[in-house]
């Protein structure tokens, strides 16, 4: 009997084995890399929406914290929370009027005084070529530098170091604005306290507590400038120093003819969006030793490891760390 020869007979079947043995040595096993946040990604491995709100919810902790304890105090009664709040509306009371005299400076004008007063009104009294545009020009400077101030701090809440450097800076303005324009007592005392407290907190606060102090101040000038044009609706004339006097909208009526509404909603819509901008388009920090945040984003992946723990990866496993602790918020990619 003739015997056909088979596959066996010439090795086919044991290189087929062999293949198939390599391929499947070869063939990544899903269960060979775990990490442990994958609940937030979908199936192609990016995060799901839920997962970005949440992050980015937790990315504003900082904000949305300091937002709600400025709210309460804002609304306890008997003015309890007004007191609390008080040092931040001279603050911003002092950039208002600061903002009026650097515009009347822009225009080629001079700035005889500024005062503040106990009341957190204030007065700056400034000598411009009196044309229709410096006198709106140097009138809206007060509400919209505020607001664009407020919008400013928001944007760099999140850095330390720019948050230091920003209480340096605006506590060196205070104490020169006190030296050559600050011409009554209450500004003059009030104004030296704030710009001490500014330099003291930038030199012995750390980096946690001088980003959250930023944040308070970036909050509560933002959220004062709205509470200030928000009264703009309501009088035409306010309180200044004992006297009565115009507002800022009213003026800008006289000098343009158009409705101190009209302008009152303008500034309003001005500080909506400053606000806006600096909560949604903050600049991101960097994470040091203390443990502050480089960025917010705190959706990460614990460390790679292998399946098993004796087993050794292979030849094309890309081993992923990311710092969780001390280091900054940096992936390495090691390739073994």
């Amino acid at each position: 009997m003739s015997l056909t020869p088979t596959e066996e007979d010439y090795g086919l079947n044991n290189t087929n084995a062999n293949n198939n043995a390599f391929v499947a040595n070869n063939t990544p096993n899903n269960n060979t890399i775990r990490t442990v946040n994958n609940s937030n990604s979908n199936n192609n491995g990016h995060p799901t929406r839920i997962s970005k709100c949440w992050s980015k919810t937790k990315s504003e902790a900082r904000l949305l914290r300091v937002l709600l304890i400025v709210l309460i105090l804002a609304n306890l009664p008997k003015n309890i929370g007004n007191y609390a709040l008080y040092p931040f509306t001279i603050f911003s009371t002092w950039i208002h009027e600061s903002c009026h005299g650097i515009a009347a400076l822009l225009v080629g004008g001079k700035v005889q005084w500024l005062k503040i007063y106990a009341n957190t009104s204030g007065l700056t009294m400034t000598i411009i070529n009196p044309t229709k545009f410096n006198g709106s020009f140097v009138s809206s400077a007060g509400y919209c530098g505020t607001a664009i101030t407020g919008g400013i701090l928001l944007l760099f809440r999140k850095i330390p170091w720019a948050s230091r450097c920003l209480m340096v800076l605006l506590g060196t303005i205070m104490i020169v604005s006190v030296i050559v324009y600050v011409r009554n007592v209450f500004g003059m005392v009030s104004v030296s306290i704030l710009s001490g407290i500014f330099f003291l907190g930038s030199y012995f606060l750390n980096n946690f507590w001088i980003m959250e102090v930023l944040a308070f101040v970036a909050a509560a000038t933002c959220l004062n400038s709205i509470m200030y044009i928000s009264y703009l609706f309501g009088q035409s004339q306010g309180s200044v120093g004992g006297e009565l006097r115009s507002t800022d909208a009213y003026a800008m009526q006289l000098y343009t003819g158009v409705s101190r509404y009209f302008w009152a909603t303008l500034w309003m819509l001005l500080s909506l969006f400053m606000v806006t901008v600096g909560i949604f388009c903050g600049f991101q920090g960097t994470r040091n030793s203390g443990g502050e945040e480089k960025n917010t984003d705190t959706d990460r992946d614990d460390t790679i490891s292998d399946k098993d723990d004796g087993a050794k990866p292979n030849g094309n496993t890309s081993i992923i760390s990311t710092s969780t602790d001390t280091a900054p918020f940096t992936t390495t990619v090691e390739i073994v």
